[in-house]
Formats: C-alpha cells, sequence, structure tokens
C-alpha cells in the first residue's frame, strides 16, 4: 500500500484548447530517503477525481504506468459535462512513485494535488475600422478582456489583415494593434488568435493546504472577421442609381401614381442619404461615410448595380493629404544603403508611431526622395513594407527626405 510523502513535488497544467491535462515531475531529490530509486527508474500512476467527485481516471498497474524516467510527464484528457465543456470546481490529483521494477507497489509513495477550476475561454472583442479618405487607414484593434479571476495572462498574438481573395496576401503582425495604410476595395478579413498562459494560485498540496502551490492554463482562442471596404468614392457612384429611381418617378406620375408614389419615396429616403454621403466625403468623416453608403445600397437596392465595381483595387485616398503627412525626414548617424521612413518622422507630427510611412504609394509618382536637399533619381522601392534603396551610400550625417508630391 502507498504511502504519503513530501518529497513527490510536479506542476500540473491545463491545456483548455485540446481539453487535457499535464503533470511534470519536478521532485528534487532521488536516491535516498522517500524516493530512494535512481531517477531514471522512477515510474507514475495517476489518479484524477473531478470536482463531483467522479473518479474520471484512474490507474492502478504498475506493470504499465502513465509516466516513466527522468522528468517523468504525463498527459489524459481533462474531465467533461454532459456538453463537453470541462468540469469546473475543485480536483483532486493522486500521483503515485515508485521503482519502476516494483510492479507490486511494495514501495510505493504518493502525493495528492488539490486546485480549483473556475475558467472560461474569454470572447475576441476586435475593433475595425478604416478611412478612405486622406490620410487613409485601416486598423483592427484587440479590445478583449482576458484576465480571469484577477489574473492577467501572458498573450501571444497572431494578428492579420487578409486582403481580398483576388488581391491574395496578408498582413501581420504580432501586437495588439493592426494599423496599415495598405489595403483593398472589397471584403477582407480580420484574423486574430490568441495564446494565452495563465498562472492561477489556487492550487494546494493536500498535506500543505496553507501554501499555494500554482498550475498553469493554457487557452487558445481564435477569430475571424469580414470587413468590407466599400469602392465608393465619390456621390457620383449613386448616380445612375439615382437617376434610375427618379426617371421610373417621372415615368409613372401621371399614368400609375400609385407606383409612382413609390418611387418617390424612395428617392426622397434616397436623396436624404445621398446628401449625407456628400457632407461626410466635404467634411473628411470616413466612418460616416460607409454609413451613408450602406444606407443607400439597402434603400435603391437592384438600382445599385449600375455603376458598383466588385474589383478590388487599393485604396489610394479621397483628398489631400494633409501637410502634416507630406515630408518626413531622417538624418542617418551610419551609412546607409536602404531606408523605411516612419510615420512618427514626418515633419511637423507629434506621433510616435513606428508604422511604415509610405506603403503603398508610388516613388516619383506620388513621393521623392532627397539627400542633403538634392533630388535622388533611380533605386527602388518596396511598396509593401515602405523601404527605399538608394542607388548609392548615404553617408553618416546625411539628411534624407521623402516629400509627398501627389494631390
Amino acid at each position: 500500500m502507498a504511502t504519503s510523502s513530501t518529497a513527490i513535488t510536479y506542476t500540473t497544467a491545463l491545456a483548455y484548447s485540446s481539453k487535457t491535462i499535464t503533470f511534470q515531475d519536478t521532485s528534487p531529490t532521488y536516491g535516498s530517503g522517500d524516493l530512494s530509486w535512481a531517477e531514471a527508474s522512477n515510474a507514475i500512476l495517476a489518479k484524477i477525481t473531478s470536482p463531483d467527485g467522479v473518479v474520471d481516471y484512474n490507474n492502478t498497474n504498475g506493470s504499465s504506468p502513465d509516466a516513466t524516467g527522468v522528468d517523468a510527464s504525463f498527459t489524459t484528457n481533462l474531465p467533461v459535462d454532459g456538453d463537453g465543456n470541462v468540469k469546473q470546481g475543485r480536483y483532486t490529483v493522486r500521483l503515485t512513485y515508485f521503482d519502476v521494477t516494483d510492479t507490486g507497489l511494495s514501495n510505493a509513495f504518493y502525493r495528492d494535488y488539490e486546485f480549483e477550476v473556475s475558467y472560461a475561454s474569454p470572447v475576441h472583442d476586435i475593433d475595425i475600422s478604416h478611412s478612405v479618405i486622406n490620410p487613409v487607414f485601416f486598423k483592427s484593434v484587440d479590445n478583449t478582456v482576458y484576465d480571469k479571476n484577477a489574473v492577467t495572462p501572458t498573450i501571444t498574438r497572431d494578428h492579420r489583415l487578409y486582403y481580398p481573395s483576388a488581391i491574395g496576401g496578408f498582413n501581420q503582425v504580432t501586437t495588439k494593434t493592426l494599423n496599415t495604410n495598405l489595403f483593398y476595395t472589397g471584403v477582407s478579413e480580420v484574423y486574430l488568435k490568441s495564446t494565452l498562459t495563465y498562472t492561477f494560485t489556487s492550487g494546494n498540496y493536500s498535506d500543505a493546504s496553507g501554501t499555494p502551490v500554482n498550475f498553469s492554463v493554457t487557452d487558445i482562442i481564435t477569430s475571424r472577421v469580414d470587413y468590407t471596404v466599400s469602392g465608393v468614392t465619390s456621390t457620383c457612384d449613386f448616380y445612375c442609381a439615382m437617376k434610375e429611381v427618379y426617371n421610373n418617378y417621372y415615368t409613372y406620375k401621371t399614368t400609375d401614381v400609385g407606383r409612382a408614389n413609390g418611387y418617390w419615396a424612395q428617392y426622397q429616403e434616397a436623396n436624404f442619404a445621398w446628401q449625407m454621403l456628400d457632407e461626410s466625403i466635404n467634411c473628411g468623416k470616413s466612418v460616416d461615410m460607409q454609413t451613408y453608403v450602406d444606407r443607400l445600397n439597402i434603400i435603391l437596392g437592384d438600382a445599385c448595380g449600375c455603376s458598383d465595381s466588385t474589383t478590388s483595387v487599393q485604396v489610394v485616398g479621397i483628398g489631400t493629404v494633409t501637410n502634416i503627412d507630406r515630408v518626413y525626414e531622417h538624418t542617418t548617424p551610419t551609412p546607409i544603403t536602404a531606408y523605411t521612413f516612419l510615420i512618427s518622422e514626418g515633419a511637423t507630427t507629434s506621433s510616435t508611431s513606428t508604422d511604415a510611412a509610405l506603403v503603398g504609394l508610388t516613388f516619383q509618382k506620388d513621393f521623392i526622395v532627397t539627400a542633403d536637399g538634392s533630388t535622388v533619381t533611380g533605386g527602388s522601392f518596396n511598396s509593401v513594407t515602405g523601404e527605399y534603396t538608394f542607388p548609392f551610400t548615404v553617408t553618416a550625417g546625411t539628411e534624407i527626405q521623402a516629400i509627398i508630391i501627389k494631390p
């Protein structure tokens, strides 16, 4: 019969996404005391009792242990309820240690560990926005509250913007915020994968109940959100649809008054949204602009198809680029052959953004580069990364500038 022993220590880790539990031996001493055998000869049997008192796992076969050898570990499924959810409440785990040759467990020792599971996976809260009015941007922000039971996890993110299928490719960051000025009209997808690791203190060995012994919970949550960027850039994009509705009213106003009244009501409602779309463009309110585009699509229905394009194109922006974004400058501390101008290097900006400033632009069409005031010709530019490669080596101390020349 096994005897309780404080010489045994082990870690307990729950993986919520796979609904498994792993035990890892951390016992400090073998070859003396209770654990008198060599660590290489160590063998472990596991027993798991779930919060409802049911013994969900119990291996008593000394000839077929759950784990053996140095740094022995064992993984098995977590108990789940009828809906497939991990059972909540207080668990008791018993790990029994013995020499692997002692299959009859004549000199075995065990230690019980108790821990409280009160956890549900967070639900992603992703805030997505964009502007087609200069300066253009596409932004996805992870606003998820990840804290559980007053514990803040370590978070590893995979945060992506997948471009429309006709374009292909994606923009990927590992930060809370994805912010880019390279995006396209049509349906894009924001993808967020959060890998979380919590360390909870509500565990203890039953023979030392006053001393917390931490256990960990890892979880992986994934979300995909479709997001549409309209190709509408002015009220002219709805002109033919408005014209069609108005002409239908005019056609039937004397021959079919009821039908004409329907078209007139549709035209009036659409006209209000049309005017608001015009004002949102004039006032630089890109978010509101999308609202009125959506409303016009609903109000005008089939009449909206006359000028719509399903082709995805890069968003280049409506209106002029403000002065704060027209000049980016940098003084090179060491010789360079290539450089990526940053938003924070705007000549009059207070921004601290380290995002590339020129992504999506075209060299010598949208901007030029100077070195100590002289225009640089040649070289190459990567519009995806925003890096410009000089046709020569720029010496240390040279002031280089990127100057926006597009309207």
